[in-house]
């Protein structure tokens, strides 16, 4: 997930990577901090709010500011942050790649190397374009000096990567340990981690991923992504509230203490358990999913969340 965050009065595009289950957590609140300070239109990441965020992980920066690349460096360590490095067969590119470098080095930082891809294949080029100058309300010819000089920003294969960047192994091979770093988290597995505890005794035939499977695949055939994320949202709003009053800590995990727990239907659905819309387990109780969610679900289902009236 790419952020602009502000290095004092210099706001610079981030790139920030979970390498695990608490590094997917801290990305996702670093999003939502920074569209709180800039609103959907500008969001925007204060620096000072990065070392409480930073465990698991890893940082790519196209750019030479070196106060800013120190900055990243103390924070998340020499190891987990990393100049990216582009050719894109643009004039100046050797130029910039060499002072990328030179300021990695200078900040104790690595490098790496991408292609900055907006496309996956270079035919999607003029489509690209043709959205630019949508997006800009103008024509073709009017953005042209907005437009990339080439259909070279595309997601290239590795062998392509590698020949580009024969003359800079180190990057290579740190791209993919990168890749290998990242790799190593599986969300379906760290959502697992809510069934962990080992005083639960779960019945027979308990299968979490065949569940989830179906679940998104509902959602999907429904368009309930969004619909699902208002109500954690509006769960989340009530969470803060409580905690306004002097109830919990900011510690305590949303599932474990939310006023707006869901009730009735809705706590058949294990997605609904996994992001603290509900406290039931509906594997672990036998719940049945259809009574909530099914292929002929014709309208958005009902989801009943219950606040205690000082939090209302």
């Amino acid at each position: 997930m790419s952020l602009p965050v502000a290095f004092g009065g210099r706001v610079l595009p981030v790139t920030f990577l979970a390498e695990s289950g608490t590094g997917y957590a801290n990305v996702c609140r670093m999003v939502s901090l920074a569209h709180v300070a800039g609103g959907r239109e500008s969001p925007r990441l204060d620096s000072r709010l990065l070392p409480e965020h930073s465990p698991g992980v890893i940082v790519l920066a196209h750019w030479d500011c070196l106060p800013a690349l120190r900055e990243l460096v103390s924070v998340f360590g020499g190891g987990s942050v990393f100049v990216d490095l582009r050719r894109h067969l643009a004039r100046g590119d050797a130029e910039r790649n060499r002072r990328l470098a030179a300021a990695a080095r200078a900040a104790g930082a690595g490098v790496c190397c991408s292609n900055g891809p907006w496309y996956h294949d270079a035919s999607r080029a003029r489509l690209h374009d043709a959205l630019t100058a949508v997006r800009l309300n103008s024509s073709l010819a009017a953005v042209r000096g907005r437009l990339k000089p080439n259909a070279h920003w595309l997601l290239k294969p590795p062998g392509e990567m590698e020949a580009l960047f024969a003359g800079r192994g180190r990057a290579v091979l740190n791209t993919a340990a990168i890749a290998e770093r990242c790799s190593r988290f599986s969300l379906p597995e760290w959502l697992r981690d809510r069934y962990s505890f080992p005083e639960v005794e779960l019945p027979a035939g308990y299968n979490a991923q065949s569940w989830l499977d179906r679940e998104f695949y509902l959602i999907r055939r429904h368009g309930l992504a969004g619909f699902l994320l208002v109500y954690r949202r509006v769960a989340e709003l009530a969470r803060e509230v409580m905690l306004g009053l002097g109830y919990g800590d900011a510690e305590t995990p949303l599932e474990w203490l939310a006023p707006g727990l869901g009730r009735g239907s809705p706590v058949s659905m294990l997605t609904g358990y996994l992001i603290g819309l509900s406290h039931v387990d509906p594997l672990a109780c036998g719940l049945s999913l259809d009574r909530f969610l099914s292929e002929d679900t014709g309208s958005y289902p009902d989801i009943d969340l219950d606040f205690p009236r000082d939090v209302r």
